[in-house]
């Protein structure tokens, strides 16, 4: 089960956008959580602004085929950084892309994916959980794609930075 939310906490004292993905049991019980939790400054640019955009899951159909189109993705560019492959993928110049100000523009990232952890998907809406390693900063992060024609053209972004593992308080983002 995956959950993107937008939190507006004791009315105003802070703001989050909080991404989770919970794993469950043969009985839906949680056995395991992943999260990634942003601090939300909202955005007059709804091409950047983090929870603007379309949501809805289509073409259930094509769950696997996009599943499998964002995995090739991930793996031919964002971690090996073959930034030449991209445009079987996605027009990084078309890109609606959704992520907090402090975010750099997805091209950027090209091959600083260490490690894909999760992908799940429903229709056009595809789920993936990474670590990454970018300017000497260790980060967990989801990124959230919506497919249409067999191409990458919305992504959402949410990432922290990873604590050092003595401020850890259970085993860690991974």
């Amino acid at each position: 089960m995956f959950v993107q939310a937008y939190q507006n906490i004791n009315n105003g004292e802070a703001y989050w956008v909080t991404t989770d993905l919970f794993d469950t049991d043969n009985n839906d019980k949680i056995i395991e959580h992943w999260d990634v939790i942003s601090a939300y400054k909202e955005n007059p640019d709804t091409q950047r602004d983090q929870i603007s955009g379309s949501t809805e899951p289509i073409d259930i159909d094509k769950t696997e085929d996009n599943k499998e189109l964002v995995r090739n993705f991930l793996c031919d560019v964002m971690v090996l950084g073959r930034k030449e492959s991209a445009s079987r993928y996605v027009s990084f110049d078309n890109l609606a892309m959704h992520a907090a100000l402090d975010v750099d523009p997805a091209e950027n990232y090209v091959g600083s994916y260490d490690q894909v952890f999760k992908i799940v998907g429903q229709g056009n809406m595809v789920v993936a959980y990474s670590r990454l390693f970018y300017e000497n900063t260790e980060i967990a992060r989801f990124d959230i794609f919506r497919i249409d024609n067999k191409q990458i053209v919305e992504w959402w972004i949410n990432q922290e930075p990873v604590p050092p593992k003595s401020e850890w308080v259970n085993g860690g983002k991974f």
